[in-house]
């Protein structure tokens, strides 16, 4: 629910106590059925079916509670999916679970990558299912092999701030990304150009710098650049400084 009404906020109060007690006592977790006819005990008018959407709230309240530092790596890519941002879960070595998320592209090795990529998660049901993470260790930054910089979530956090805190890394990364392509196009075409007015029996056709050769220029430059820029080896303040409910912290 996007604006949580007075007493729907107060159940969901309640729910993360009962999940507090739950940690203490370690009891079992409950299922949807338990969750949705505690509800219903507590707030009258909910209908006898399961709400889904309104269990799939009252299960991350009792969360808060239960698994305070736990982070549900399938609600994190569904609530991305949400905003418009594919992403995946994977096996990654191990029984490790890594999320990856933005634009695919390839790197200079051939590989293909995402834009971002977080973690390090586990899988906490056989079959490689329910992927979890652990707030104290989670970092999100992007998928590349130098992994220059990231962020870390904070300690206490839910999955729309979690969501928020990726979409910024993303749109840092991809607006990085699209700047380095420029500028590495351009380069490569005053290369060509520089090269054919030395050469000129290539013709008067201005030959084609090729996505090979942007590339690789483009490799060139971002090794030259964050060899000389330490700003790009570390997070930006947009999204390190982000305030309470939207926020990362440093690296």
């Amino acid at each position: 629910m996007d604006q949580p009404s007075q007493d729907w906020q107060a159940l969901l109060d309640l729910t993360t106590a009962w999940g507090e007690a739950s940690r203490r006592n370690d009891t079992s977790l409950p299922s949807d059925d338990d969750l949705w006819a505690y509800a219903r005990r507590h707030r009258l008018g909910l209908p006898a079916p399961v709400d889904d959407l309104l269990v799939d709230d009252l299960r991350d309240a009792f969360n808060a509670g239960r698994l305070p530092h736990l982070i549900d790596l399938d609600a994190l890519v569904a609530h991305l999916a949400e905003q418009g941002r594919p992403a995946l879960v994977a096996h990654s070595g191990g029984n490790t679970a890594t999320l990856y998320t933005g634009s695919r592209y390839t790197d200079r090795l051939g590989d293909t990558r995402w834009s971002v990529t977080a973690g390090p998660g586990w899988f906490d049901a056989p079959g490689r299912r329910r992927p979890v993470a652990d707030t104290s260790e989670f970092t999100i930054g992007p998928d590349d092999q130098d992994r220059w910089w990231c962020v870390r979530v904070p300690e206490h956090t839910t999955t729309a701030e979690i969501s928020a805190l990726v979409i910024a890394t993303i749109d840092e990364v991809e607006a990085r990304r699209a700047r380095l392509s420029a500028a590495a196009s351009a380069a490569a075409g005053a290369m060509v150009r520089a090269v054919a007015a030395r050469y000129p029996e290539l013709g008067t056709a201005m030959p084609d710098p090729g996505r090979d050769l942007v590339r690789d220029v483009g490799d060139l430059i971002a090794d030259w650049l964050h060899a000389r820029l330490p700003t790009l080896r570390a997070a930006p303040p947009t999204i390190t400084d982000r305030p309470r409910g939207q926020e990362g912290m440093r690296s």
